[in-house]
């Protein structure tokens, strides 16, 4: 017969397993990142359109960088190791490539759009995606070029009589 002491000795026993196997697991736990799985790219409606899906929501920063021109989206807390280069060659867009930054808490993956020369861009999330419109030259004349100003009228001078 067992005793009431030693199935609480097997019950503490594997709840210390369990917490041990909680604790190995560290903060950065892969369930938590967000896996991006692809990132696609399309011409549409004057711009190259790059769809970056991942496992969830994404939280982002975006900025430019020159010499060479590029365009960096990093992803908070998400794994971008799976995805392949990516070879675009139209509308700005060279190519997109990635890099994944981790340390023993953070995980940061970063995608890097190889760009032609100096784009207008726009960026907004979609469901578990980022989207990134690269507009084309056409398209970054019109959001660049101030509006034509119009001449006005020469006014009409009034002569005012000589004084008397």
């Amino acid at each position: 017969m067992i005793s009431t002491s030693t199935r609480l000795s097997g019950l503490h026993r594997r709840g210390w397993l369990a917490l041990l196997a909680l604790l190995a697991a560290g903060p950065a736990r892969a369930a938590d990142r967000n896996e991006i799985r692809a990132v696609e790219a399309a011409a549409t409606n004057g711009a190259v359109e790059l769809v970056i899906q991942g496992s969830r929501a994404p939280s982002y920063t975006v900025f430019k960088l020159q010499d060479p021109p590029r365009l960096v989206v990093d992803l908070t807390g998400a794994d971008v190791s799976k995805v392949a280069p990516l070879q675009v060659g139209q509308g700005g867009v060279l190519a997109v490539t990635t890099a994944q930054y981790q340390d023993d808490k953070n995980a940061v993956g970063r995608v890097i759009v190889a760009l032609d020369g100096p784009r207008e861009y726009e960026v907004a999330p979609r469901g578990d995606a980022v989207v990134v419109r690269v507009l084309d030259d056409k398209a970054t004349a019109a959001v660049t070029a101030p509006a034509p100003v119009e001449p006005e009228p020469a006014a009409e001078l009034a002569l005012a009589p000589p004084p008397p």
